[in-house]
């Protein structure tokens, strides 16, 4: 009987991993579709080459995006072909970019990273007038750009304040957009 229970928890705690796997959630887990460049779309490859030259192409990935006004988010609900195609580029310079083209070769959408980027003086100021005036400005920009013409380009800026975190949107001229 000794025997009988100890095999029964060797079994129990080898499987119980496997049982204890996280739900999936509304986020996740999400497949990611990675590309090699001969699989992009050469209309694609050529619009990239054109407004991105002098860069390093580093990733390609496909993927059911959902544009939203101020960037995109992975579309969990979609089935289907995917619709976008994402490049992640570094820049000479050091400056990370992630492009969002739709499968016509056109740009719609693409965020410039710059990890020790500083923003303008005048979206600091209006920063300053808000009531995240005493949170913390993480370092670094993100200028997000719509080809489209439908979204205004803008700065995402995150702001953290005692373990929260805080994601504002302003124009280049200083205007708050959206907080998130």
């Amino acid at each position: 009987m000794k025997k009988l229970s100890l095999i029964s928890i060797f079994f129990l705690a080898l499987f119980m991993p496997a049982g204890a796997q996280p739900a999936d959630t509304e986020t996740g887990p999400i497949e990611t579709l990675t590309l090699k460049k001969g699989d992009i779309p050469p209309s694609i490859l050529q619009t990239c080459e054109q407004i991105f030259r002098e860069s390093t192409q580093v990733k390609w990935g496909n993927f059911p995006y959902q544009l939203k006004k101020f960037g995109w988010v992975i579309d969990t609900s979609f089935y289907g072909k995917p619709r976008y195609y994402e490049v992640f580029i570094k820049t000479k310079e050091g400056t990370d970019v992630y492009a969002v083209f739709d499968d016509n070769g056109n740009l719609l959408r693409y965020r410039t990273i710059e990890k020790n980027g500083a923003l303008p003086l005048v979206v600091l100021n209006a920063i300053a007038k808000t009531p995240y005036r005493e949170w913390k400005v993480e370092p670094g920009t993100e200028l997000i750009t719509d080809r489209s013409g439908k979204v205004e380009e803008h700065y995402a800026v995150r702001v953290t304040k005692n373990n929260r975190r805080k994601t504002l949107y302003y124009t280049k001229e200083g205007n708050q957009l959206f907080n998130k």
